[in-house]
């Protein structure tokens, strides 16, 4: 049985790993969303938006912390909050992508239909 102090230690060597990976993932990704290579894909907005959601269940952004209990300075909380902030912006900016592709396909299905 893992004693939940060695959970606790796991966990918190993990976290700046697994956090420097999904940075990563999403700095290759950040040139197709932002538009500096054309016109977005949806598929590409999707991962991003999934890549940021992920790296904020990582960092429990979507939690109200305590301070006492989640050992995090005031900056670190506030850079939290602009991450979850950014996240919520890109989230709204894939949708509106993704309705305008579902939209252009559409108008598309109806030209080779008629």
């Amino acid at each position: 049985m893992v004693k939940v102090d060695s959970y606790e230690q796991v966990q918190e060597s993990l976290r700046p790993y697994l956090a420097s990976k999904l940075k990563a993932m999403f700095d290759a990704l950040e040139p197709y969303v932002d538009g500096s290579f054309g016109e977005v894909a949806p598929a590409h907005a999707a991962a991003a938006v999934a890549v940021l959601r992920e790296l904020g269940r990582l960092y429990r952004v979507s939690e109200v912390p305590k301070q006492a209990q989640v050992g995090i300075s005031r900056d670190e909380h506030e850079a939290l909050v602009a991450d979850a902030v950014r996240v919520a912006r890109l989230e709204w900016e894939a949708a509106r992508i993704i309705a305008e592709a579902e939209t252009r396909a559409a108008i598309m299905a109806q030209v080779r239909g008629a």
